[in-house]
């Protein structure tokens, strides 16, 4: 980890990581880490299998890739939609189960009581 407390910091394996997931989404298949060399600038270097590499400033997450096209890693996250959806609808079916114990007390009969 880098000793500059500029704010949070990511790790070189956060990092590396982050960076292969985003590599693999854009050239469309799995690719790893094979190296990764970290500067005294905050910058770190990481290089794929397949020859390709990103240098990623380990505090923003931001950087470029081998050709200078910017690089956003914090992105590469789980920002799908329908995750959000189906954590939507988990909060519904669970308003919808207290509301259905709720109810049930007025059909409870005396004897139960």
């Amino acid at each position: 980890m880098c000793v500059d407390c500029r704010g949070y910091t990511y790790t070189t394996s956060q990092l590396a990581k982050m960076a292969a997931a985003d590599h693999s989404k854009k050239v469309g298949k799995k690719v790893n880490v094979s190296s990764t060399i970290s500067s005294d600038d905050g910058t770190v270097a990481i290089k794929f299998d397949d020859g390709s590499e990103y240098r990623i400033d380990r505090f923003s997450g931001t950087g470029t890739d081998e050709k200078g096209e910017a690089v956003d890693l914090p992105q590469t996250g789980n920002n799908d939609i329908s995750s959000a959806a189906a954590a939507g609808g988990a909060v519904v079916m669970i308003l919808l189960g207290g509301a259905a114990v709720f109810a049930s007390r007025k059909f409870r009969r005396k004897e139960d009581c």
